[in-house]
């Protein structure tokens, strides 16, 4: 079974690179296939779910963005599938993420945990359990638990804040501070935000700062 590969405008940069690697590696030999690790075929697989589901968000009509997101699964879902042994914590987090905008989020709050303990196991660097904390605090929100997803989501800014994955850490500001506003507490909403905003502005991380302007 082969991931699946559609034809993209070439403009779509990223995306495109990973698609022409899938093609490539599929016109290889046998004996050279038996030589690809499977963590390239992860790596690939997982990059194009990653690429479609970013691509979605950003599209005007919800039947465009449902099929991409249904690409984006299938390719994360083809990934995990071929991945042995190892991290796959990154990808579970990109398949809950899917999950989480196709209205499932329990089946986001499985892969989020499920990523979370990994890292939690293999005793990753503070950042990087905090991405992961973020988005078990979020899926807690969608699945009704407002205790628990306010724990993890302020748990996650402060280990995000003490590291180095800006990005990262303005997402989670964002995160908590859409959830301090949709409980109606506006001032923690309204902090949070700022705070968000100007780390972004400071490290001059873009797709931040717009995704804030149109929000």
């Amino acid at each position: 079974m082969r991931a699946l590969i559609y034809p993209i405008p070439k403009f779509l940069g990223r995306l495109a690179a990973v698609n022409t690697l899938l093609i490539i590696r599929s016109d290889v030999s046998l004996a050279q296939q038996s030589e690809i690790s499977m963590l390239e075929i992860q790596g690939t697989s997982g990059a194009i779910a990653s690429e479609y589901y970013s691509i979605a968000k950003s599209v005007d009509t919800l039947a465009a963005r449902y099929g991409l997101m249904k690409k984006a699964l299938w390719n994360a879902n083809f990934a995990l599938d071929k991945k042995t042994s190892g991290d796959t914590s990154g990808l579970l987090l990109i398949r809950g993420s899917i999950h989480l905008y196709l209205a499932e989020p329990f089946k986001a709050l499985t892969d989020f945990q499920d990523a979370l303990a990994q890292r939690m196991s293999a005793r990753e660097q503070l950042g990087r359990i905090g991405e992961a904390e973020t988005k078990v605090g979020l899926a807690y929100f969608y699945v009704g638990n407002l205790w628990k997803a306010q724990k993890l989501l302020e748990a996650a800014v402060d280990k995000l804040e003490s590291s180095d994955r800006n990005e990262f850490t303005v997402q989670a500001l964002r995160n908590l501070g859409s959830f301090y506003k949709r409980t109606l507490r506006w001032n923690h909403a309204a902090n949070v935000l700022f705070r968000a905003k100007r780390l972004a502005e400071e490290h001059e991380i873009q797709g931040q700062l717009h995704q804030m302007k149109d929000s």
